[in-house]
C-alpha cells in the first residue's frame, strides 16, 4: 500500500470511490445523499493539496481530505467539549471514502495511521473528525485508532439531519 497526494487527473477515479461510499452509506443513513461531496468539493481538496489516497498496485482504493487549520463547524459544539480547543494547529479529517472493491481490506485504517504521522510531521496538536450517528463502521474505525468521542457538532448546512458525532485524537 502506498499513500500519496491525489492529482487532478485522477478526479474521475476519486469520484468513483466517492460514489461507492455514497451507495454504501445510503444503506444505513442519509449521509452524503444530498449531492455532497461532489466534483467541486473533491477538486478543491485536490487543488489545495489536501486530498490523500491509498493505492494498491497503482489503483486508488481510498481517499480522505487531511486539512490543517480551523474547522468553523467545530468551534461551537452543541454538546461536549474538545480536549484541545479548536486551533490552527488542528488536523481535520473529512470525506473519507473507500471503494467497494477494497472495503474491509484495511485501507481506511492505513489512511488513519498516515493521518497521525502527517499530523506529527506538521506539529499538529490534535486530529479532529466527525461522522453521522448511524455510521457505525466509521465510529468503529475511529475508536480502534485511539480517537475518543467528544460530543456533537452542527454542520450548519441545509440538511434534514445535520448533527454529527465529534471525535478527537490528541497528538
Amino acid at each position: 500500500m502506498e499513500i500519496k497526494r491525489v492529482k487532478l487527473e485522477e478526479l474521475e477515479k476519486v469520484m468513483e470511490v466517492i460514489n461507492d461510499a455514497k451507495a454504501f452509506l445510503k444503506l444505513q443513513s442519509q449521509q452524503w445523499q444530498q449531492g455532497y461531496p461532489n466534483e467541486y468539493s473533491m477538486t478543491k481538496d485536490i487543488l489545495n493539496q489536501d486530498l490523500f489516497g491509498v493505492y494498491i498496485d497503482g489503483e486508488l482504493t481510498c481517499v480522505a481530505a487531511l486539512i490543517i487549520g480551523i474547522e468553523k463547524t467545530y468551534v461551537n459544539m452543541i454538546e461536549g467539549k474538545w480536549k484541545i480547543e479548536v486551533s490552527p494547529s488542528d488536523l481535520v479529517i473529512h470525506r473519507i471514502a473507500v471503494s467497494n472493491k477494497y472495503r474491509g481490506r484495511g485501507c481506511a485504517k492505513k489512511l488513519m495511521e498516515f493521518a497521525y504521522s502527517y499530523a506529527k510531521e506538521n506539529n499538529c496538536d490534535s486530529i479532529k473528525v466527525d461522522t453521522h450517528r448511524v455510521n457505525i463502521p466509521m465510529q468503529q474505525l475511529l475508536l480502534s485508532n485511539g480517537y475518543t468521542y467528544q460530543g456533537i457538532i452542527d454542520l450548519n448546512r441545509n440538511e434534514e439531519d445535520q448533527l454529527r458525532l465529534a471525535y478527537e485524537l490528541v497528538i
